[in-house]
């Protein structure tokens, strides 16, 4: 008799093809940490867009949120290049969401940091922030 599956088993996720990024493989799935971004905290181009048009309409292109700012400082609308938003704590920048033509990318500039603990804690801000907007 075999074994159910466990209730912790990792699924391979694929994706239709006219939605793949790369569509030179017949099946290509997105790597878990990119659908969990994209599909739990709406980390996507189409936010990340929304939310960067939001902060270019705002005075000193910045919008303060719970304890952060969410901030821009390129001075170009138009290109895609160097587009990144900036969270910002007491005037340090503690994470940025950069976007690039594969996808939005989020990272720290904290060295020493706990990557799970701190890339949640901003992920979950960005999900908040993203929600009040579309609102």
């Amino acid at each position: 008799m075999k074994k159910p599956f466990s209730k912790y088993q990792v699924y391979l996720l694929t994706i239709p093809k006219n939605e793949r990024r790369n569509s030179s493989t017949p099946k290509q799935a997105l790597p878990l940490i990119t659908w969990i971004d994209e599909n739990l905290y709406k980390i996507t181009i189409s936010n990340y867009n929304k939310l960067y048009k939001y902060l270019l309409q705002q005075k000193n292109r910045s919008i303060s949120f719970d304890q952060y700012t969410f901030l821009i400082r390129d001075n170009s609308e138009n290109t895609s290049i160097d587009k990144r938003i900036r969270i910002t704590q007491n005037e340090r920048t503690v994470f940025i969401f950069d976007l690039r033509a594969d996808g939005v990318t989020c990272f720290s500039l904290n060295i020493k940091h706990s990557p799970n603990k701190d890339d949640l804690k901003y992920k979950e801000l960005w999900l908040k922030l993203i929600n009040e907007i579309l609102k």
